[in-house]
């Protein structure tokens, strides 16, 4: 079975405007059709498994802004695109750069959030990870 590639992207309400597309952890920050997002490139065989996987991931990389910024970030929507594998869809858009006008994220923050991406990485995916992030979903819903 070939294994298929697929990229997951979260759209943010709102974001720190950045200059070029950047990367925080294992995950693509970037600008296009006057919207961020935050993506995740999955390899898996179904959609609906690197879909999880993918959201997963986005949300853990926000959660953790969230804890080191003071800043929530809302997603807009997602979208979900086979890149390789048995049937790409092929897509196109347009990159646009912005300048950076508003608060860029410190190299210090965005070096907390790949270091606790890290040690999250590391825990079991049974009942530790659970834990964790059912404690970060708590602490995020209050700083709502």
């Amino acid at each position: 079975m070939v294994e298929n590639t697929f990229r997951v992207k979260a759209y943010l309400k709102v974001f720190h405007e950045i200059g070029t597309a950047t990367k925080i952890g294992d995950c693509e920050l970037g600008f296009e059709n006057n919207r961020y997002f935050l993506s995740k490139t999955i390899s898996c065989n179904s959609r609906e498994r690197a879909e999880e996987k993918g959201k997963r991931r986005i949300n853990q990389v926000l959660s953790m802004l969230c804890l080191y910024t003071g800043v929530s970030y809302r997603i807009d929507s997602y979208a979900v695109d086979q890149i390789s594998g048995d049937n790409p869809r092929l897509h196109t858009s347009n990159l646009l750069i912005k300048s950076l006008t508003l608060l860029p994220i410190r190299d210090e923050i965005v070096t907390k959030v790949e270091e606790t991406l890290k040690i999250l990485d590391r825990l079991p995916d049974e009942k530790p990870a659970e834990i964790v992030e059912k404690a970060m979903n708590y602490f995020l819903r209050a700083c709502y």
